[in-house]
């Protein structure tokens, strides 16, 4: 690598080191709905069964750009895109 960044003079904003990781939601929830006294007690929990890829990069120069988030499904839609923006992505 350092051959290459050598023979094509290279500067230190050009050269990047990435890195992915995925995150799986947990519908984790301390509530619980239930009469005071009783013993049937239920909690709400939301179902999430997907994982969401995190692209992360940063250049020699010590730039981070902003992260790549890969969504499932198909399609986003406009109103859901607006609320997952992350400031300078």
């Amino acid at each position: 690598m350092a051959k290459r960044v050598v023979e094509l003079q290279l500067s230190a904003d050009r050269v990047f080191n990435m890195d992915e990781t995925a995150f799986m939601p947990e519908g984790t929830s301390r509530r619980v709905l239930a009469l005071k006294g009783s013993t049937n007690v239920w909690s709400k929990e939301t179902q999430a069964n997907f994982h969401m890829p995190v692209v992360a990069a940063v250049n020699a120069a010590g730039v981070a750009i902003p992260p790549l988030i890969i969504l499932p499904g198909k399609r986003i839609y406009k109103r859901d895109k607006t609320a997952i923006t992350i400031k300078g992505a």
